[in-house]
């Protein structure tokens, strides 16, 4: 879940205070970062909360779901095991993207709370306005570990289906 302000509304609200006087700009500016900083920290908590616990219990209840039912299953239904054997994997994959997902969505979180952090200095008149963008590739790595994560529970539980229904 991303912050509901942006780093360039952030940005083009620094640059129009600039114009206004120095105590009226300190206490808009610090006020608009430190509330992008704040609601960076909720997100980085929130990232390790909902969805993936949802992801991860459906994987795991998919795991023992297609294990049990292979157990059963006679050597000439090998077809259906393999079927079975393909979507456990792709389950596994599942919950060790969500947990890549966590990892990077922390790491972008961490990443915009320091940028507001820096931002908040520079607004004080502590230090000159260095503080750098930090680079999207923790947001494009948690998008990317999201739809795989999302796409094989999704795949994982097409293939059950397919297998119940071919032993029917």
């Amino acid at each position: 879940m991303k912050s509901d302000i942006t780093r360039e509304e952030i940005k083009s609200l620094s640059s129009n205070l600039m114009s206004q006087d120095e105590e009226k700009k300190k206490d808009r500016g610090y006020k608009t970062v430190e509330d992008f900083r704040m609601n960076a920290l909720k997100n980085q908590f929130y990232s390790m909360q909902r969805i993936d616990l949802l992801v991860i219990s459906l994987s795991t209840g998919g795991i023992a779901l297609v294990l049990s039912y292979l157990k059963d299953l006679s050597p000439t239904e090998s077809c259906l095991s393999i079927i079975g054997y393909i979507s456990v994997i792709l389950f596994f994959l599942s919950i060790l993207t969500n947990l890549g997902s966590q990892i990077t969505a922390h790491k972008a979180h961490a990443n915009d709370a320091e940028w507001a952090r820096e931002r908040i200095q520079f607004l004080n008149g502590v230090s000159k306005d260095d503080a750098e963008d930090t680079p999207v590739l923790y947001d494009n790595l948690t998008m990317i570990f999201n739809g795989i994560s999302i796409w094989s529970l999704i795949t994982s539980v097409i293939l059950i289906i397919v297998m119940l229904g071919c032993a029917i």
